[in-house]
């Protein structure tokens, strides 16, 4: 087998099996009763699942093969052969014995045992088989059956009564499974005489104890567990050595001194937290004669701290918190004055601690060391113990005056440790080492920690912690790619490099060519022994980080204060002792640098460059990705459209400044949502191209937004979409500010003419006043400067009332006079441009009712008489009709001439828009028709056009509107 394993561990890509196969240690663990069957072979099926587990390709099989099948034979021989013999031993043999299966019926007796209990049969049975065993013991039977039930273990002395006789004798009965896995117990029979030989050789710790509680035998085991030797203890009172972990004053012995019935306690040794697990018997010297009580027991460290690693391992606590756990729950059975775990890396090359119990009161280095191949070779041994600490890091560690382990372990003045390594695919992956200055650390200390199957419950905690690693790398790209800025990357990215990976000093500084430095963006911690001034720079082709510039590599300086490989290292600090500095690059050129710095010489070894330099290519897709955004959205908020970037489904992933300001939502939201209508919804829900189409949007505050819309696809493979939205409403705000500004340029030409003959009319009457024969002609002058002031302020209040007009009303309407609002708005002209106006179908007694607003109204007619006013200054005179349509409506007729000089075509389009400015000013047309339909009625412009036209106003009546 040798051959083969040789043969394993140097074929390609192998390292398959390089353990020994140690057949003698197996032989060696069954014959020494140390330890249940289950521990003895533990350590072959873990070297089995360990072989199992590997990815094993065929041309390994077959060289696998012959070792799998060697350790197969090795246990079933171990094994068979064993269990073959005891059988053999235990079914010819003279000792009475009995199997009992799960519901407590004998399933197999010996001839040796028939003969012990054939005379408690029931009449007509000669064999016990399928008998309940407890029964077979008269007054014990309640005993038995709890013992049964509980699956322990008891040594009760026992009555077997039948046919006349009566025989003293003690049963010995312990938990066993059988073929088929189910539960059972197995039961000897011993002769009373034989009981102290049996008792001294028993495993298990045994006092017995007379019925004045005094210790008059104890085996060997019990004075082991007590630390004294046998004599020490007989004689000595047993009330005083256990205790209840629930009630340390209660004396757990006394009420079964005298008592015939028996119990099993879990208790701990008085004056300690050492948990034992105790059988209670009564004992006879004399036939049916209680005499005192037999106890029974062990430590049950192992199995409660098992459990307790078990309870760890299902929780969900941290992985720190986890591992210092372990170590607690460790130390309840193998002491220690201090415990380290640590990592190696994946060729087990370098190794670094990760946490000590307690925390020294000094710093204990948490960085990568090399590890000497012998150390190694010892680990594979098997036999990671050590009596003499120092003469070992004399061995394992030449250069100790210069190793931070072996530095703190000299200053802690250690002695002794236990290793137990956890293997890992390749070599290992990590290990849990007990260290102690008083006490000496063995095999048997070795073997307490592997059968609580330590290992797989470590390599769950290294599980946890590279999950915790990941996890903390996720949330460390998910914060840069939120960063809202490069100084908030850069802080984001030095705390975050320092937590990950526990670095003690994490510098993050941009490379700013303009002022030729290194500029220090960031640092983590804050305040520390390496950390410098916030706003330390330095100047580009200077120090270690100008050998990042040149190289465009990570470049690690393990000793700083070694000139022929500091790299022109710059000190802030005199406690900086080694350095490692890595490049980003945004767009191929490199844009910062990290600077990571150490107390430690040669800090940065094992994985801390790959992990490193693996860190900064995420990094620099993350912040070339923010690049390439920014250069997006500055292009996208260029445009004077709204952009909006939508995915495969609709919604919205990206908008400009421009989209965002009139759309007034957030990133998520369905596009076709934004639709005013259902129509313009299933536009936006399209997939098809378009250029230019006319919908509308919906604006925040109510109503929509008209728009030119563009949709085209992105063609990034993922079925994204632009839609570039042109809002009509600038160009009707652009179109209304050139209205305004010829309105008011026009405003001012009507009024002004006006003003001036008003204040020159006034002039010279106030000439006049002083000569009372020239009072009338004064009189004249001052009506028609009067006049001339009304015209401009008409042409004033038309152009404030326009807006208003375009509203929708907010007080509700009521009925009132149409005609009689007219004839209203005629009476307040003044009187001569009264009697210009024909209105002869008008008359006082005529009413018309309509349903609206007066005020408006009034506005309507005002603008219509006023025009007639301002603007008839041809041959025939203005007139108002008044008629009734087919329905009963209102139809008013406002009819006015003016004369051209040229026609409308002929004009220059300076003229042409003076011209339409004039009569914008004059009749505001928009206003009017927009007051007419909101009375449920229209303005029609009859003949010619706004210089020569004929206006018919038609209104709706109410009930009994006509009178």
């Amino acid at each position: 087998m040798t051959e083969i394993v040789s043969e394993l561990s140097n074929s390609p890509g192998g390292d398959l099996v390089t353990w020994p196969i140690d057949s003698d240690a197996l032989v060696n663990r069954l014959r020494s009763r140390s330890m249940g069957l289950g521990e003895a072979v533990a350590p072959l099926l873990r070297e089995r699942r360990r072989a199992l587990r590997r990815s094993i390709q065929d041309t390994d099989w077959e060289i696998l093969k012959p070792v799998l099948e060697h350790y197969d034979e090795l246990l079933i021989t171990s094994l068979a052969s064993r269990y073959d013999a005891l059988d053999q031993a235990v079914a010819k043999g003279h000792i009475p014995f009995a199997e009992i299966d799960q519901y407590g019926k004998i399933c197999y007796a010996n001839p040796t045992f028939i003969e012990q209990v054939n005379v408690a049969l029931p009449e007509g049975v000669s064999d016990p088989t399928g008998q309940p065993f407890a029964e077979l013991f008269g007054q014990r039977r309640a005993d038995i059956e709890e013992v049964l039930r509980k699956r322990s273990s008891a040594s009760l002395r026992v009555e077997v009564r039948g046919q006349g006789h009566v025989r003293q004798l003690r049963a010995e009965i312990g938990p066993m499974g059988d073929e088929a896995g189910g539960g059972g117990a197995f039961a000897f029979l011993l002769d009373v005489g034989g009981e102290e030989a049996r008792l001294e050789a028993a495993l298990e710790a045994v006092l017995r104890i007379n019925s004045a509680g005094t210790i008059t035998f104890a085996n060997t085991a019990a004075a082991v567990i007590f630390n004294t030797t046998r004599e020490d203890l007989l004689d000595r009172p047993a009330t005083g050595l256990f205790a209840d972990p629930a009630d340390s004053a209660r004396n757990v012995l006394e009420p079964w001194l005298h008592s015939d019935a028996g119990c099993i306690q879990d208790l701990v040794l008085a004056g300690t937290s050492r948990p034992i697990r105790m059988s209670i018997q009564p004992f006879f010297d004399r036939p049916q004669q209680q005499s005192g009580i037999l106890l029974t027991f062990h430590s049950i460290e192992n199995e409660l701290a098992t459990k307790q690693l078990q309870h760890l391992l299902a929780s969900k606590i941290p992985p720190s918190e986890l591992i210092r756990e372990i170590m607690h729950t460790v130390k309840s059975v193998v002491p220690y004055e201090m415990a380290t775990f640590g990592v190696y890396t994946s060729d087990a090359r370098h190794f670094r601690t990760i946490l000590v119990d307690p925390p020294p009161n000094f710093r204990w280095s948490t960085r990568w060391f090399e590890v000497q191949p012998a150390v190694l070779d010892w680990l594979d041994e098997e036999k990671t113990w050590v009596e003499d600490l120092n003469e070992f890091m004399q061995w394992a560690a030449p250069d100790m005056e210069r190793n931070p382990v072996a530095i703190n372990v000299k200053k802690l003045n250690l002695q002794s440790f236990v290793t137990v390594p956890v293997r890992g695919a390749a070599k290992y992956n990590g290990a849990l080492t007990l260290l102690s200055s008083k006490r000496i650390y063995g095999e048997k200390d070795l073997d307490k920690l592997k059968s609580l199957d330590l290992e797989t419950i470590l390599q769950a905690a290294i599980e946890a912690l590279d999950c915790q690693r990941q996890e903390q790398l996720r949330k460390l790209k998910s914060d840069l790619a939120k960063a809202t800025s490069a100084r908030q990357v850069a802080r984001r990215l030095a705390e975050g490099v320092s937590k990950c990976f526990d670095w003690e000093y994490v510098g993050v500084f941009q490379v700013d060519r303009r002022r030729n430095q290194f500029v220090l963006f960031a640092q983590y911690p804050a305040e520390g022994e390496l950390t410098v001034n916030p706003s330390y720079t330095q100047p580009l082709s200077e120090g270690m980080m100008s050998h990042v510039l040149q190289q465009q590599s990570t470049i690690i300086v393990p000793d700083t204060r070694d000139q022929q490989s500091s790299r022109d290292f710059i000190f802030t600090s005199p406690e900086q002792a080694s350095a490692m500095a890595t490049p980003l690059k945004v767009n191929g050129r490199i844009e910062l640098v990290i600077d990571l710095e150490s107390i430690d010489t040669n800090a940065f070894q094992g994985d801390d460059r790959q992990e490193l330099e693996q860190l900064a290519a995420d990094c620099e897709q993350i912040i070339q990705h923010r690049w390439q955004q920014a250069i997006t959205h500055s292009l996208l908020d260029a445009s004077d459209r709204a952009a909006v970037v939508v995915d495969a489904v609709g919604t919205i992933r990206e908008m400009n400044a421009h989209a965002k300001q009139i759309l007034c939502v957030d990133t998520d939201t369905d596009l076709s949502s934004l639709g005013a209508s259902s129509q313009d919804k299933a536009t936006l829900r399209s997939t098809n191209p378009c250029d230019r189409l006319s919908l509308a949007l919906l604006a925040p505050g109510g109503g929509g937004i008209p728009t030119l819309a563009t949709q085209r696809p992105l063609g990034d493979d993922y079925g994204h979409r632009l839609w570039l939205f042109t809002d009509l409403r600038e160009q009707l705000w652009q179109r209304d500010w050139r209205y305004l500004d010829a309105t008011v340029r026009e405003v001012a030409k009507q009024t002004r003419t006006p003003l001036l003959i008003a204040d020159s009319l006034l002039r010279e009457a106030a000439g006049l006043v002083t000569s009372p024969k020239r009072a009338k002609s004064c009189v004249s002058l001052i009506e028609t400067a009067a006049t001339h002031l009304g015209k401009a302020d008409l042409t004033f209040e038309r152009l404030s009332s326009t807006l208003m007009a375009h509203q929708e009303p907010t007080d509700p309407p009521h009925v009132f006079d149409a005609l009689g609002l007219l004839r209203a708005c005629y009476d307040l002209l003044p009187k001569s441009d009264r009697a210009a106006i024909k209105m002869d179908s008008i008359t006082k007694g005529d009413t018309f009712l309509v349903k609206g607003w007066p005020g408006r109204l009034e506005f309507a007619f005002r603008s219509l008489l006023g025009n007639l006013v301002l603007g008839n200054v041809g041959p025939l005179n203005p007139e108002i009709t008044s008629a009734r349509g087919a329905s009963g409506e209102l139809v008013l007729q406002f009819r006015s001439s003016m004369p051209r000089s040229r026609k409308t075509a002929e004009q220059d389009p300076i003229s042409r828009a003076t011209s339409n400015a004039r009569v914008l000013v004059q009749l505001a047309p928009e206003a009017v028709e927009a007051i007419v339909q909101q009375h449920g009625g229209h303005l029609n412009l009859k003949k010619g056009d706004a210089l020569n036209s004929e206006f018919v106003m038609t209104l709706p009546a109410v009930k009994g509107g006509a009178a």
